[in-house]
């Protein structure tokens, strides 16, 4: 349309019209000139794409003779028809399909249908008008996008004699003694505006490339936006203490997912303290939750459990759906469940899908979460062979609600190699984990504690599969990172600890091995008591560095206070208990004989 450009495209030849075929308007198609209008429907073509994964009209092949007939011809599927059977589109959105077609049903059906109209006259004025409504939309107003009834006409009417109307109405309501509710409405409707702009201001703002403190050089990162808003909330929201509290919250959960859990906790404090002096019990449910989750993350189990029990019962008296309390259960079950108190959690995750059962269908997302709970709880058992069955069932679920590459998926199959492998098959385990490490790596980068975790399985499965070559760099690795994550006195410093020792005790590396099992026997002292079980762990592995050394006073000091830690926390038939219960007893013998 540059008629001064340095180029020139032949565009005066009916046959060589310069169009991209299935993102063309109708008008293109038949050879007439573009205008505003033709912009407007590419805009909807690629706002379709973006909603659903796919094009407006479903040619089964792209000649460009089938597709302009299409765009000529056919009407467009409706973007919530369009993904009814949608998985992958779901998938791509971080939803289920049923979610997605809700989602997109009313409102954007008609956004994009309206952009779409093959008469240019009937679609959107403009780009600008396009985009004006999809924001009416996003700011839950409605839109313009409406069918034309009577209702639609006097809207129109009211829209374009907006003083008229609004003086005629007053003038009748206070007739009718409602001039004062009117005001009330008039007020809440523009302090509703005034919120919905400062919100947009916020996030305009995060974008802003001449932002130094968000655009350092040419990478715009996840943390970087998430410490600009965070910047930003005291000052674009000064005036606005229940919206910054809430979002508040919301910035917190992104920071939670991302790793980054100080900055997490720093955000949260003040969202949970207003929410707790304002009264305002919604917000409070929801903080709770939040910092419940904080807790379980910087290993503070018992807070993490009273911060969820406290939200379980305001949810409770809330009315909130039962999904809502379920979760809330599946979280204090694990939290208990890391305070090694295994019966009490599987106690909760079988309240939990008792409960779910007799409301979701037998292939519901939360059933399937339910059932891997239960999965974990039986590996702790020892019931490696139930584990993996309700691992598989669990997975079945998973996986048809949400693809193979969700994140959920993916932990759950990692969780699915720790029964293979103690069942008897270390090899498939490794094979399971390795797959998993490579999602992980991909979904979360490094710095996220999924990573370390996994390492430290992988390590030991290869060395159970005699591979110690191949364990002492997993382990290495696993610590490595985890001690770039988190505080050295730190619970998963403590584990990944114990996994390098048991690689350095089987490598005959005794004494290196000895330092790093008292180190992590102190880390679980200070974080967890000396009564949990992981202490018992520690207190098993320097009863076998003793014994390897010679030392077999110490030995047999770590080796009975490990069995009456397992005796207390497991019970006296736990396959730990048995094993502590008989290397003690080996190392009695040998005391007595010598």
């Amino acid at each position: 349309m540059d008629t001064e450009a340095a180029f020139t495209v032949p565009v005066t030849v009916a046959e060589r019209r310069v169009l991209t075929p299935e993102y063309a308007a109708p008008e293109q198609v038949r050879g007439e000139p573009p205008t505003t209008a033709t912009d407007v429907y590419g805009l909807g073509v690629l706002l379709y794409e973006l909603l659903t994964g796919t094009r407006p009209y479903q040619v089964d092949e792209r000649v460009r003779r089938v597709v302009e007939q299409a765009i000529l011809e056919a009407e467009p599927t409706e973007p919530s028809t369009a993904v009814t059977d949608a998985r992958e589109a779901a998938e791509a959105r971080a939803t289920e399909p049923h979610r997605l077609r809700r989602r997109l049903r009313g409102d954007l059906d008609r956004i994009v249908l309206k952009a779409l109209r093959k008469e240019p006259d009937r679609r959107y004025d403009g780009p600008a008008a396009l985009v004006a409504d999809v924001r009416r939309h996003l700011d839950g107003l409605p839109v313009e996008a409406r069918p034309e009834s009577a209702a639609y006409r006097l809207s129109r009417f009211v829209r374009r004699h907006r003083a008229g109307v609004v003086a005629a109405s007053m003038v009748l309501l206070a007739i009718l003694g409602g001039a004062g509710v009117a005001f009330v409405q008039a007020e809440a409707a523009r302090a509703e505006r005034d919120r919905a702009e400062a919100v947009t201001d916020l996030l305009v703002g995060l974008f802003d490339g001449g932002d130094p403190a968000v655009a350092q050089g040419d990478t715009l990162t996840a943390l970087a936006l998430l410490d600009s808003a965070s910047a930003r909330l005291g000052v674009s929201l000064a005036d606005e203490p229940a919206l910054r509290s809430r979002l508040q919250l919301a910035l917190s959960r992104i920071y939670t997912q991302q790793g980054a859990f100080e900055r997490g906790d720093s955000l949260l404090a003040p969202a949970l303290a207003w929410s707790r002096q304002s009264g305002d019990d919604e917000a409070l449910a929801d903080a709770l939750f939040q910092s419940g989750e904080i807790h379980f993350w910087f290993g503070t189990y018992a807070e993490a459990e009273a911060a969820h029990r406290e939200g379980l019962a305001l949810a409770r008296r809330l009315g909130r759906p039962t999904r809502d309390l379920v979760r809330r259960m599946r979280e204090i079950a694990l939290a208990r469940q890391q305070q090694g108190d295994y019966p009490g959690a599987r106690a909760l995750y079988e309240e939990a899908l008792a409960t779910l059962r007799a409301e979701v269908p037998a292939d519901d997302l939360d059933i399937g979460r339910s059932l891997s709970d239960l999965a974990v709880v039986d590996h702790y058992d020892g019931e490696y062979t139930t584990s993996v069955k309700r691992f598989r069932e669990s997975l079945a679920i998973l996986e048809s609600a949400l693809g193979q590459g969700h994140p959920e998926v993916v932990m759950r199959r990692r969780e699915l190699a720790w029964s293979v492998g103690a069942g008897g098959d270390p090899e498939e385990a490794v094979r399971i984990l390795e797959e998993v490490q490579r999602a992980n790596l991909a979904l979360y980068g490094e710095n996220h504690p999924t990573v370390p975790n996994t390492y430290g399985e992988i390590s030991r499965f290869r060395r159970e599969s005699g591979d110690l070559d191949g364990a002492e760099v997993a382990a290495q690795e696993a610590l490595r990172v985890v001690r770039q994550l988190y505080p050295d006195g730190h619970q998963y410093v403590g584990s990944t600890l114990l996994d390098v020792t048991t690689v350095l005790r089987e490598r005959g590396r005794y004494a290196e091995g000895q330092a790093l099992a008292e180190e992590a026997l102190q880390i679980y002292h200070e974080t967890l008591g000396p009564e949990h079980m992981f202490a018992g762990v520690a207190h098993g592995h320097l009863a076998r560095l003793g014994r390897l050394q010679g030392d077999w006073g110490p030995a047999l000091r770590h080796e009975r206070e490990a069995l009456r830690i397992f005796e207390a926390r497991l019970g006296p038939d736990h396959a730990y208990t048995d094993s502590s219960r008989a290397r003690l007893a080996r190392t009695e013998a040998w005391l007595a004989a010598n």
